[in-house]
């Protein structure tokens, strides 16, 4: 079965919101703070959430 999900991340504090369906077709919501790890499952990828800031900053900072 294909994983789908959607991830919403805020711009002002290392926040981030994962909704994934499940088995039942129903969206559920995954809540990530600070020290937390992410996990996408449609792409099966772990990243903490510091890091994920990190990288984002230095997507738009470091050129």
């Amino acid at each position: 079965m294909l994983k789908k999900e959607y991830v919403l991340i805020s711009q002002k504090r290392q926040r981030g919101e994962c909704f994934r369906r499940n088995a039942e077709g129903q969206w559920v919501l995954y809540s990530y703070n600070q020290g937390l790890e992410v996990y996408l499952a449609s792409v099966d990828f772990r990243i903490s959430i510091n890091a994920l800031y990190q990288a984002i900053a230095c997507f738009f900072y470091c050129r």
